[in-house]
């Protein structure tokens, strides 16, 4: 994977804006050659889309997490994407992890915080990597009234049974 197939969904559904600019900033610096993508939820006003544009591409979602994920896997222009929360820094030890376990497209990568977060749906969603074409195979995520758990889980399971590999990494830091 070359650093131009490597991009960023920052979700923003806060509009949280200065941490937008946080996490931008931090992109262009250690990851010059690499897309990003900002993703909104749908209470964001016009006048919020026009500032953030100006920030960076953006796309609106509906008002759930996995919305954005879907809303920002589908707009995403690189290859492999990994997920952002507005106001983290994205550092270039990332992508060097990424790169060390990486064998195949088929492997989706998410963060090991702590002991008690080591499964991919408690994870943070900081660091949840996955190829583009693996995420259309898979699907979406659920959009119902699910909690984010939830939703993550089936989508693993959806994933698991068409024999993707999830990779928990030890250190992603954020």
């Amino acid at each position: 994977m070359e650093l131009d197939e490597f991009g960023f969904l920052v979700l923003c559904p806060g509009l949280n804006i200065g941490g937008l600019r946080t996490t931008i900033s931090s992109i262009k610096v250690n990851f010059p050659r690499s897309h990003y993508i900002c993703v909104i939820g749908d209470r964001a006003r016009d006048s919020d889309l026009d500032e953030i544009d100006r920030i960076c591409p953006v796309v609106k979602g509906r008002n759930s997490i996995t919305s954005l994920i879907n809303i920002g896997m589908e707009s995403a222009k690189a290859e492999w994407n990994c997920v952002a929360s507005a106001g983290v820094m994205a550092k270039y030890p990332i992508y060097r992890k990424l790169i060390r376990f990486l064998e195949s497209e088929r492997d989706i990568f998410y963060p090991v915080v702590d002991k008690v977060n080591w499964r991919f749906e408690n994870s943070s969603l900081n660091g949840f990597c996955v190829h583009r074409d693996t995420f259309n195979d898979i699907g979406r995520f659920e959009e119902e009234d699910h909690s984010l758990e939830l939703c993550r889980l089936f989508w693993a399971a959806t994933a698991v049974e068409k024999g993707y590999q999830f990779k928990g990494l030890v250190g992603l830091k954020f």
